[in-house]
């Protein structure tokens, strides 16, 4: 007898989600006042304090805050992205 041709199928993982956070995360500045871009910000739990918000981007924009695209995938090497 022939082996079997039928065609198996491999199960598909499905992720388990992960339970939201407890807490509030900030976006920080490793300095103080408007800086210049950074790859990496950091994040804490503690309020912000200052009653205005810095550019965190002073090379791309003179907006407050920190500019931020839609990227194209987790491979864009775009650091705006």
């Amino acid at each position: 007898m022939p082996p079997s041709t039928k065609a198996t199928s491999t199960p598909k993982l499905t992720p388990t989600p992960t339970a939201p956070l407890s807490v509030k995360l900030y976006l920080t500045n490793p300095g103080s006042g408007d800086t210049m871009s950074s790859l990496v910000l950091a994040m804490t739990t503690s309020y912000p304090t200052g009653s205005t918000l810095p550019n965190y981007d002073t090379d791309r924009d003179a907006e407050v805050g920190l500019l931020l695209l839609r990227g194209t995938g987790v491979d864009d090497a775009d650091p705006t992205r």
